[in-house]
């Protein structure tokens, strides 16, 4: 069986292009580091991907994301929302996949220590973890 998945892309900037495409300006890896704290970055974007295969299709779907205690964001989904399409697979494709995209901008975001943002995705099936960005001091050497 075909497993669901969350995967997340972290940046400073999120550019919607003419071309329908989107540019990623920034992109952090798994740690974003700050040389002082508390710090204030005027803007970071969070790109959310939720994958099902469309035979599985979300019946239930709630995101939360947070650093470290504290909730950063946390959409209200209509039903409308979370609705699949109709499969529009390849021929022959026997379970084409659903990719849902949702956009995040924090800004500006505050940091007044060391974290994680985390995201936490609840389906009808289970949670869905994506990749937290760890929040970390550089240390000067």
């Amino acid at each position: 069986m075909q497993e669901r998945y969350a995967h997340a892309v972290y940046c400073d900037d999120l550019r919607a292009e003419t071309s329908g495409k989107t540019t990623f300006v920034g992109v952090y890896g798994d740690s974003l580091l700050i040389g002082e704290l508390p710090a204030t970055l005027p803007r970071l974007c969070l790109r959310l991907y939720l994958v099902t295969p469309l035979s599985r299709p979300f019946k239930h779907l709630t995101i939360q994301i947070s650093l470290n205690e504290n909730i950063l964001a946390e959409p209200k989904l209509s039903e409308t929302e979370i609705e699949q399409p109709p499969s529009q697979g390849l021929e022959g494709d026997q379970d084409p996949w659903h990719n849902m995209i949702f956009d995040f901008v924090f800004s500006p975001l505050v940091l007044s220590e060391p974290g994680e943002i985390k995201i936490k995705v609840t389906t009808e099936e289970g949670e869905l973890k994506a990749m937290p960005l760890k929040i970390l001091k550089q240390e000067i050497s």
